[in-house]
C-alpha cells in the first residue's frame, strides 16, 4: 500500500500570525516538515463589521451549536499586546510578512489566498454578498497576491465562509484549486461550474473549529498517535490546518509532538501536491 501522505496548512489571519512567520521557518527547518501557508493580503478584522454581526446576532436570537467545540480566547491566541495592536493600528497583513512569505516559497512552502481584502467581513459576511460585493472583496485581494507570488495557486475561504460566485473570479484568475470543506474522509471534489479541485481538511473539530485549538481549549487526552492515524482518510491522505499565532505561542509543545507522530505514519505533503 502506499505511503499515507499529511499537509499541514496554516492560514494567516492576524497580525499576530504574520509577524510569526521567521520564527515558523526556523521550526519549518527544526522539525523537517514543509507548510502550506495561506496569507489574508489585506486586514484582519472590520470593528464596524464585527460589532453589526454581534448586534445581529443578538437580535436574530441565532440558534447555537448546544454543545460547540472548546475554543482559546482571542487573548490565550494573540496575547493582550496583539488584541492593542489589532484594535489601535488594523494593519494590512501582507506587508508584514511579505518578504519571509517570498522566502518561505524558495524554501519549497506553499504560498496560496485565504480570502479578500478583509480577512472579518469575509468570515462574517461572505456566503450573503452578491457578485458585486464579493468581486469587490476579492478583486483587489488576487491581483494584490498574484502581483507578489505570480499565478498558480489555491484558495481558502476565512470560517470556511463559502461564496460560489468567488470560485469564478478565481478560476479566471489563475487559482488551481480550493480547500474550502471538511471531510473525514478526505474526498476530493471538482466544483462543477468552474472546475476547481476543493481539497477537505480531514482534521477539524465541531463548526471546523481548528482541531488543535479545540484539543489544547478541551484538554483532550486522546494520545496524538491516535489522532494522527485517524486524520487519515480513505484517500490516504491527511490535512491539519491551524494559525502560526497558536503554533508560535501556546500550542507549540502539541503541534511539535503532533508533526513527530504524522512522520512516523505518513511522508509530508503540500496542499497542491495532493492534486
Amino acid at each position: 500500500m502506499t505511503q499515507p501522505s499529511f499537509v499541514i496548512r496554516l492560514d494567516i489571519d492576524t497580525m499576530v500570525c504574520a509577524k510569526s512567520i521567521t520564527d515558523l521557518l526556523h521550526l519549518a527547518d527544526k522539525l523537517n516538515c514543509r507548510f502550506s501557508f495561506f496569507v489574508n493580503v489585506g486586514k484582519s478584522v472590520s470593528i464596524p463589521a464585527a460589532i453589526q454581526r454581534r448586534l445581529t446576532s443578538k437580535a436574530t436570537n441565532i440558534v447555537k451549536e448546544t454543545n460547540p467545540a472548546k475554543k482559546l480566547s482571542i487573548r490565550q491566541k494573540i496575547g493582550m499586546k496583539g488584541i492593542i495592536e489589532t484594535i489601535v493600528f488594523n494593519k494590512k497583513l501582507l506587508p508584514l510578512c511579505k518578504n519571509e512569505l517570498l522566502k518561505a516559497k524558495s524554501y519549497g512552502h506553499e504560498v496560496g489566498l485565504h480570502g479578500g481584502m478583509n480577512h472579518g467581513i469575509w468570515q462574517s459576511f461572505a456566503p450573503s454578498m452578491t457578485d458585486d460585493e464579493i468581486s469587490m472583496l476579492l478583486t483587489p485581494a488576487m491581483h494584490s497576491f498574484i502581483e507578489t507570488f505570480g499565478e498558480d495557486y489555491g484558495f481558502t475561504s476565512p470560517g470556511f465562509a463559502i461564496n460560489p460566485h468567488s470560485y469564478e473570479l478565481l478560476a479566471n484568475n489563475s487559482c488551481k484549486y480550493i480547500s474550502d470543506h471538511v471531510d473525514s474522509n478526505g474526498i476530493i471534489t471538482i466544483n462543477p461550474k468552474v472546475k476547481l479541485p476543493n481539497i477537505p481538511v480531514t482534521l477539524a473539530a465541531k463548526e471546523n473549529v481548528d482541531f488543535l485549538e479545540s484539543y489544547i481549549a478541551s484538554n483532550n487526552t486522546t494520545p496524538l498517535d491516535v489522532i494522527a492515524k485517524n486524520s487519515i482518510g480513505k484517500s490516504n491522505f491527511s490535512v491539519t490546518y491551524s494559525h502560526p499565532c497558536l503554533i508560535n505561542n501556546i500550542g507549540n509543545k502539541i503541534f511539535c509532538q503532533f508533526i513527530k507522530e504524522m512522520q512516523q505514519i505518513a511522508n509530508n505533503k503540500l496542499l497542491m501536491e495532493l492534486l
